[in-house]
């Protein structure tokens, strides 16, 4: 089952908003201001081809073979035997109400550091939602570190007492 790196939810209200900024270029062209079109249209680049791509683009497979992180120029495999821990966890680590991330990772680790951009052929992460964690069971039948911890506070306590 293939899963985009973000949410849905998310991936539609950033593309709605970035899309709808096309309208400043075009209202430039309109008012025959060349240079205000230019402008808003090299910022509306500059914001909407990244959008996109981390949208539509990135996506993680997860199958009886294993996970595959794949985007425009990388494509990482690993098997499940070579995964050695699945988890979830934050990002950044200290700041409460940020989302969930589920990670895979062929080297094991007590607490990874999670970072977008620590992607490699050896560690790689995607949002976290139901639907993948319920497709994730399916093939793993070890324990999904942290996925029964409110925080990742907790986690890190490990007598499950909120800090204070």
């Amino acid at each position: 089952m293939t899963f985009r790196m973000i949410k849905p939810r998310i991936a539609i209200l950033a593309l709605t908003f970035f899309g709808v900024g096309i309208f400043l270029p075009i209202l430039g062209v309109v008012m025959r201001e060349l240079w205000y079109a230019l402008f808003f249209l090299l910022i509306w680049l500059f914001g909407f081809v990244p959008m996109v791509i981390q949208c539509l683009v990135k996506r993680i497979v997860i199958d009886a073979s294993g996970v595959e992180y794949i985007t425009l120029t990388k494509r990482y495999k690993m098997s499940w035997d070579e995964i050695q821990m699945v988890g979830v966890g934050y990002v950044p680590l200290k700041r409460p109400g940020s989302p969930r991330w589920i990670y895979f990772s062929a080297i094991d680790v007590s607490l990874p550091l999670l970072s977008a951009g620590i992607i490699n052929d050896k560690y790689f992460m995607v949002h976290s939602r139901e639907t993948l964690i319920d497709e994730i069971k399916k093939y793993w039948s070890r324990e999904i570190d942290g996925l029964n911890a409110e925080s990742e506070f907790e986690r890190l306590r490990g007598d499950g007492r909120k800090f204070t």
